[in-house]
């Protein structure tokens, strides 16, 4: 229960830290987000650890565990390496940045919710594990509660052009259109390419 508490007050500090971003200004506050991301690691590695000792693998559980690694990387992906990490996560209060339209982000607005949920519930599908059901489910809506922060108040004074953005693509789920424009484009290194 501990580490399902620790993975709670991760986002907690996501919210913290996306609300002095544009509020409160604070360098307190800074750290918040690598904080929260290192409290969500320990408690998804003690909590799959704990899951683990007391389960019985099946070919079922090998293919939503790879499936679950395959959703990992997928968010990895997208929250550092989709976006240019120093603008993204660096120090600058330099207030509005420019918003990321192309490649993962063409998908949807906040293609992370999906590939955060897709880990937890394939996870716990592996395992079998109440425990990661919870966490499956509660980490899952309050990332959703997260981003519902931050696309309709964060980033709109975050971003210049997230307005046109929200009719671009998609809020959390891809459709045909969105999809195709991610395809057309992806980012490589620093730069955007059309493939």
């Amino acid at each position: 229960m501990l580490y399902l508490c620790t993975g709670i007050l991760a986002f907690f500090l996501y919210y913290i830290y996306d609300l002095n971003s544009v509020c409160f200004h604070t360098r307190f506050f800074k750290s918040f987000f690598t904080i929260g991301s290192l409290l969500l690691a320990v408690s998804t590695v003690k909590l799959i650890w704990r899951a683990a000792k007391s389960s019985l693998f099946s070919e079922f559980s090998i293919v939503s565990l790879c499936l679950a690694f395959i959703f990992l990387a997928l968010l990895i992906y997208t929250l550092f390496f989709a976006l240019p990490f120093k603008k993204t996560y660096g120090q600058s209060d330099s207030l509005p940045s420019v918003v990321h339209t192309t490649g993962m982000y063409a998908i949807c607005r906040h293609p992370g919710v999906l590939w955060l949920s897709g880990f937890y519930f394939c996870t716990a599908l592996s395992f079998q594990s109440l425990l990661l059901w919870a966490a499956a489910l509660i980490f899952s809506l309050l990332d959703i509660i997260y981003v519902i922060l931050q696309d309709y108040y964060i980033f709109p004074k975050q971003f210049e052009g997230y307005a046109q953005y929200k009719d671009l693509a998609p809020f959390l789920l891809p459709n045909s259109k969105s999809l195709q424009r991610a395809a057309k484009t992806w980012r490589i290194g620093d730069t955007y390419h059309e493939i």
